[in-house]
């Protein structure tokens, strides 16, 4: 609900602030990222899309926890949605522009000065900020456009994991999966009708990643 949509998105500034102000006191190493994203909500009919993911992530080290720690924030924009198949009845793409704030405690281990692999896990965050979805019949006899988030909430909240390779300690090619704990549906949007449309009542996003880093 609303109440609990505000408390976490208290919760994500928070941990920004936290991690920013500690960010500030010691060194930083900041990373520009890009990739692909091949998203999708866990709905009958819909299957996934591809987009993409650019920003900028800071990471921390905390040799302080353990040898190889490290904390890191990111700011992304994001590409997400999926792809809508609902055989003569309509088909069509949803797509919606996050901006997407995962903060992850990771692990690195450094095979040698060259090369490096690591894990990391934890929370996102996610503001929806804008997109469109097109619908079309079968024959392209009716097609319909509206805003992605007039049926989708645009807070996001969930959980991801990344696991990757660091050459040379510049740059990164990293894996990763986000997967939406909140239900997104607008139950709304369909008005009394809603009730009678089980299929849509809980919509969760889920995201597979590929990305690309340089550190700087």
């Amino acid at each position: 609900n609303l109440y609990n949509m505000k408390k976490l998105f208290m919760v994500a500034i928070i941990l920004m602030v936290g991690i920013g102000a500690a960010m500030a006191q010691k060194q930083v190493q900041w990373e520009a990222v890009a990739g692909l994203n091949f998203s999708k909500i866990n709905v009958t009919g819909y299957s996934s899309k591809l987009g993409f993911n650019a920003g900028i992530r800071g990471e921390l080290e905390l040799p302080t926890l353990y040898d190889g720690a490290y904390v890191n924030a990111a700011a992304l924009l994001s590409l997400k949605g999926a792809s809508l198949d609902w055989g003569e009845l309509a088909n069509g793409k949803s797509n919606a522009y996050y901006l997407d704030i995962p903060i992850h405690l990771g692990y690195k281990h450094t095979v040698n000065n060259d090369f490096s692999l690591f894990g990391e896990f934890g929370p996102y965050f996610a503001i929806g900020l804008f997109g469109d979805t097109d619908t079309a019949s079968e024959y392209g006899e009716e097609s319909e456009s509206h805003s992605t988030f007039d049926e989708f909430k645009r807070f996001d909240f969930g959980l991801g994991l990344r696991i990757g390779a660091e050459i040379k300690q510049k740059y990164s090619l990293s894996l990763g999966y986000d997967f939406g704990l909140l239900n997104c549906w607008n139950s709304n949007y369909w008005g009394d009708e809603d009730e009678d449309i089980d299929l849509v009542n809980t919509v969760k996003n889920r995201n597979f990643y590929i990305s690309l880093g340089y550190k700087f």
